[in-house]
Formats: C-alpha cells, sequence, structure tokens
C-alpha cells in the first residue's frame, strides 16, 4: 500500500473518531462523508492487489479463476476450467489458483482443481507451495495424495521409464541366451 493511501486512511480513522463525539446531526454528515471516502479507499487499495498479482492475465476467465479460488467457489472454479482455463497459469507472484485455494480453506475447491489436473509441486517466488498456505490438515492431506498418488504419471514418469528400460533389457538378455 502505498505511503499516501496509508496517510488518507488514518486520516479517514481519525474524523470517523471525530464524527462520534461531535452533534448528532453535524455528526451525521462527516460520518455519511468518511464512509463514503473509506469505500473508495478500500476499493482503490483491493483493486491495486489485484493489479499487482492478476494484471498479466489476458482474460476475464483467469481473472475469475484466481477470484473464485480465493474465495473458496467451487462451482465458479469448475465453470472457469469448463471455459479451458489453464489451472497451472501463474501470477506475478508466481503462485497458481490452488495456492489461493489452499489458503480459502476450501477443501471442495482444492479438490477441483486437484480433479482438473493442477500441479502442486509448483513452488511461488518465495519458494513455498500450495500447502504452506494453510494449516488445516484435511488440505494438506489432499495436496500430498495429489503429489504421490500412483496414476499421476507425470510425477512418477521417471520411476516408469526406468522400469521400462529395465524390463526391456532383461527381455533382450533373456531372448539372448537362447
Amino acid at each position: 500500500m502505498s505511503r499516501v493511501k496509508f496517510r488518507v486512511s488514518i486520516a479517514v480513522f481519525a474524523v470517523m473518531i471525530f464524527a462520534s463525539s461531535a452533534s448528532a446531526g453535524l455528526g451525521d454528515l462527516i460520518w455519511g462523508t468518511t464512509k463514503s471516502i473509506a469505500k473508495e479507499l478500500a476499493w482503490s487499495i483491493a483493486k491495486d492487489i489485484a493489479v499487482e498479482t492478476w494484471d498479466n492475465f489476458t482474460s476475464t476467465n483467469e481473472q475469475l479463476l484466481f477470484k473464485y479460488s480465493a474465495r473458496g467457489n467451487a462451482s465458479g472454479v469448475r465453470s472457469c476450467i469448463s471455459k479451458g482455463v489453464d489451472v497451472n497459469m501463474q501470477d506475478r507472484e508466481g503462485r497458481t489458483a490452488i495456492f489461493y485455494a489452499a489458503y480459502s480453506g476450501s477443501l471442495a475447491t482444492v479438490q477441483v482443481l486437484i480433479d482438473a489436473g493442477t500441479d502442486v509441486r509448483i513452488e511461488d517466488k518465495l519458494g513455498k507451495r500450495a500447502r504452506d498456505y494453510t494449516d488445516k490438515p484435511e488440505i494438506i492431506d489432499a495436496l500430498y495424495s495429489a503429489r504421490t498418488c500412483c496414476g499421476k504419471i507425470k510425477d512418477n514418469k521417471w520411476w516408469v521409464i526406468g522400469i521400462i528400460v529395465v524390463l526391456f533389457l532383461m527381455i533382450v538378455g533373456a531372448g539372448a541366451k537362447k
């Protein structure tokens, strides 16, 4: 948050305190003005935060995926995925939608993203993964099992390739002895 916005928010807070102790008529006038200023300030700050992290997205659906994930809205996330949004797209901080879903605490949203094939091994610019943004054991378990599930070939591709090579060499070696 910029220094100017911080000073304005302090000024708004001071006016609110003054308005509560002033006379009723003057207090109502000041309170109404203060509420509208505070509302505009809050909207401005929220807009700045969204622009800082999500401004590299090219479509509204991509922005909605992150918004729904942050709010824990599983049906909204499902809707964005059905429109073809990449679940592994990263914001400026390197976070994907699964980071925001984990932080929101919504197991249903996390599961929708996992089922859509999100990569839970992605790290943000701080070196953290989605599991580092939650303290809920059920979400941590879901993220862990998605990472280690034998059905996820991309997690185990080197093991699979190694087994295939060993089996091939065993077959070739057995055929050579005859």
